[in-house]
């Protein structure tokens, strides 16, 4: 009779102990960070803010792995994103998005991919938001009219560009069928991928800079009008082989980015 008793006992606690590890899934782990834009905002009632973790490593469509949407009546905001640890991979690239809603239309999105988890980057990352066009509305009272158009907002897009060993993930603004400006975090052989933005005028990059303090200005001829980096003038003569680096490394970003909103397009357009 004893043994049944402790047999049972025995099997009561192996059974308590499986469950309780069986529960660990969605929410067991989060990312955290703060939200922010150049200046302090209040938003008008009623606004809320989509958080989205997504897979970018294939070639194909960014894979979402979570998605959360909260309340928000002001930035900065603290945020917290709940996510499936058993979904992340160690070899593959995840970034973090984010956008605000008011009075039914986005006012405020990330313009960059901000990457977490893996590839040296952690579960803490603070991210910063542009306005979507005028941000007048978000700040007015809920009664504010809403922006008449959402075709005045530039299209936002990010994607993944191998060569050889190294990768870029970037995201770009669309609009008309140009590229505005375009911003990468390329890998460079070091835990922290080197961030850079590049500006657009038709076919021409007017304005780079990036997370070196590296920055280049172009006319409207494209010509290199000044370079700096940590913000000390350096003699355009001396550097146009990084000058001409930025050119080619611009223009492939750019026909890459292109060629993907192309074929997105026609995806949409046929249904495949």
């Amino acid at each position: 009779m004893k043994t049944s008793i402790v047999t049972s006992f025995l099997l009561l606690l192996f059974c308590l102990s499986g469950c309780s590890r069986s529960g660990n899934h969605a929410g067991d782990s989060h990312i955290t960070g703060n939200l922010s834009y150049g200046e302090p905002v209040t938003l008008a009632a009623g606004s809320h803010v989509e958080l989205r973790l997504t897979d970018v490593s294939s070639d194909g469509p960014a894979l979402e792995i979570a998605k959360t949407v909260a309340a928000i009546h002001a930035l900065p905001y603290a945020y917290s994103l709940d996510y499936d640890a058993a979904k992340i991979d160690p070899q593959h690239r995840y970034t973090i998005d984010a956008r605000i809603i008011s009075n039914g239309v986005p006012r405020f999105s990330t313009d960059t991919a901000y990457a977490v988890l893996t590839q040296g980057h952690g579960a803490q990352r603070d991210i910063t938001v542009i306005a979507n066009g005028s941000n007048a509305a978000t700040t007015a009272p809920a009664t504010a009219a809403p922006l008449t158009t959402a075709a005045a907002q530039p299209e936002m897009f990010q994607n993944e560009l191998r060569s050889g060993a190294q990768v870029s993930l970037y995201k770009a603004a669309l609009r008309d069928g140009h590229i505005e400006w375009l911003e990468e975090d390329r890998s460079n052989g070091t835990p922290a991928p080197l961030h850079a933005r590049y500006e657009f005028k038709g076919a021409l990059v007017t304005h780079y800079s990036d997370s070196e303090a590296l920055e280049v200005s172009f006319d409207e001829h494209g010509r290199p009008t000044s370079i700096s980096k940590q913000r000390r003038s350096l003699p355009l003569a001396t550097q146009m082989e990084t000058v001409n680096a930025i050119r080619n490394r611009a223009a492939l970003l750019r026909s890459h980015a292109l060629a993907t909103s192309d074929a997105r397009a026609h995806r949409l357009a046929t249904g495949g």
